[in-house]
């Protein structure tokens, strides 16, 4: 009865403190008196100060991870195509090297790509392959989301893993999806729980920390990343994305690249490319219909800010299976 009166009078209170009024009733310390000083609109600062502050906990961040799988294959560094490649992905990337040995620079750093290992890549990190190499490479492509949507990589501190020692079967399975890929809803499962397993390993072997993130926040931006991938070729304002939270422009830019690590522009910039990539990758559609429906001046704008923010041309992007 208590969460029925709570809905009834929540109502009557205006809607900048709807989720704060939310959030208030699991708070398990607040006694019911407090949930009345609150409704009655006497809001003391102390309470706002909390929820402002208030870190995510482990499970909140746990139970809001969504992986979705993009592209598996074998591949072969071998190619000409590889040599100097420096590239900015939206994918995270997981390698597991058979033969050979090659080495990539990930954000600066030197990292040698040997065989038997398993190497875990970030998303939104630089990677840079120097050379040829006659290097027999198994690839997955992923991205790892969060609360609707926010990379996990702008919250946690991304950074490379290499894993040393996998299970077997761990590892021959993602082998033979590689080679095979999964051809029916049973597979497809199989490949999910095999890519959450490792990224499990991944996160064991790594050094990711919690991060100290407001949660009342993180809820706030996430309505405006879903209203952004549900129209990714729409171009909002950001003012106009301000008000779905109820924020000055300022402040949702803040808040913003404090959850995203970007601005509003940025992101929505980086995810229309993302959407581009994948109609290269998957489909024929030229160019110029691309540059129009996302929202470029010209096909030429398009192929400029693709290359400034990815490294590589699209026609690049294209022609190969990219890491």
């Amino acid at each position: 009865m208590a969460w029925l009166a709570f809905e009834a009078d929540a109502r009557l209170v205006p809607s900048g403190y709807c989720i704060r009024l939310y959030l208030l009733i699991f708070e398990s310390h607040m006694s019911e008196d407090k949930f009345n000083y609150g409704l009655n609109g006497d809001w003391p600062d102390r309470y706002a100060e909390l929820y402002q502050t208030r870190a995510l906990t482990i499970n909140e961040l746990v139970n809001s991870i969504s992986v979705r799988i993009y592209d598996m294959a074998a591949q072969w560094l071998k190619t000409p195509e590889w040599s100097g490649q420096r590239t900015l992905d939206p994918y995270c990337r997981i390698f597991y090297v058979e033969n050979g040995s090659a080495w990539v620079e990930c954000n600066h750093e030197r990292i040698d790509l040997l065989p038997g290992r398993f190497y875990f890549f970030p998303a939104w990190t630089e990677m840079f392959f120097p050379e040829n190499h006659d290097t027999l490479l198994y690839l997955l492509h992923c991205r790892i989301n969060a609360f609707s949507g926010i990379d996990l990589w702008h919250m946690l501190a991304p950074h490379p893993v290499t894993l040393t020692d996998c299970p077997s079967e761990i590892r021959e399975a993602f082998k033979q999806f590689a080679t095979d890929s999964p051809r029916n809803i049973q597979d497809q499962m199989d490949l999910l729980a095999l890519t959450y397993r490792l990224i499990a390993l991944f996160f064991r072997a790594g050094d990711f920390k919690l991060p100290d993130q407001p949660n009342m926040m993180v809820q706030r931006i996430s309505q405006v990343l879903n209203i952004l991938e549900k129209e990714p070729t729409k171009v909002y304002r950001t003012a106009e994305l301000a008000k779905c939270c109820y924020m000055s422009r300022s402040r949702f830019c803040t808040e913003f690249k404090k959850v995203t690590g970007m601005s509003p522009a940025q992101y929505q910039m980086l995810r229309r490319l993302f959407h581009i990539q994948q109609h290269l990758l998957h489909s024929d559609v030229k160019l110029e219909a691309l540059a129009e429906t996302f929202g470029f001046s010209s096909a030429y704008h398009l192929s400029n800010t693709f290359k400034r923010y990815l490294g590589v041309s699209p026609s690049v992007f294209r022609r190969r299976r990219y890491i």
